[in-house]
C-alpha cells in the first residue's frame, strides 16, 4: 500500500514473491510481471497459475493472493517464484 503523506503515486518492487501474504485489496491498482517460477493464485473469484512471462493487471480493491504452486516447490525447492511489482494510484496517470 502507498503511504499518501509521503508523496508517492507509486511503488516498484524487484523481487522474490512474499507467498505468506494473505488474501487481501488495496486502493492502488497492481501491475505484476513474472520473471522466474510458478505461482498460484486466487483473485477475485477466478483460480490460476502463473508462470514465467505471464503479466497481470489487477484494479483498485480487487481481491487477490499468490500461493506457492507445489510442483513448482518439488522441482525446485531452493528457487523462489521471482518478479517485478508496481503499485500506482488512479491519479498517476493524471
Amino acid at each position: 500500500m502507498i503511504n499518501p503523506q509521503a508523496n508517492r503515486s507509486f511503488v516498484f518492487k524487484w523481487e522474490a514473491f512474499d507467498l505468506s501474504t494473505r488474501w487481501h485489496y488495496h486502493p492502488e491498482l497492481e501491475l505484476i510481471y513474472f520473471m522466474k517460477g510458478h505461482t498460484n493464485s486466487v483473485i477475485g473469484d477466478g483460480f490460476g497459475e502463473f508462470a514465467e512471462g505471464d503479466l497481470v493487471l489487477l484494479g483498485a480493491n480487487f481481491p487477490h493472493v499468490l500461493q506457492e504452486n507445489p510442483a513448482f516447490k518439488r522441482q525446485y525447492p531452493e528457487e523462489r517464484p521471482f518478479g517485478l511489482i508496481i503499485q500506482f494510484t488512479r491519479r498517476f496517470f493524471g
